[in-house]
């Protein structure tokens, strides 16, 4: 997700919920867009995967999440990761 950051797909805490204050420089620019990218990819991992619902399967794919995306909320998916990139990936990032 374009200009979004792990925290930009926390929900809204309730009223009367202790919660820690994240900067909105850690939020991201779009936590409703986010939100609304991780319901729906997850949805239909869950119900692929769970349900076997093979129909879910085409909402998994690089080309669903381009058609999902807008110009100022940018959504892309990876499938698989070669090992030439994993190899790129500094030590401390990947242990973590």
């Amino acid at each position: 997700m374009d200009d979004a950051t792990h925290f930009s797909t926390i929900g809204e805490a309730g009223q009367n919920e202790p919660v820690l204050p994240i900067p909105q420089s850690l939020v991201g620019a779009t936590p409703p867009r986010s939100r609304a990218y991780l319901q729906g990819l997850s949805l239909a991992f869950l119900r692929l995967h769970l349900l076997g619902e093979e129909q879910a399967r085409q909402w998994l794919t690089p080309a669903a999440a381009m058609a999902l995306s807008s110009p100022t909320h940018g959504l892309s998916l990876t499938q698989a990761l070669s090992p030439e990139l994993l190899q790129r990936v500094p030590q401390a990032v990947k242990y973590r």
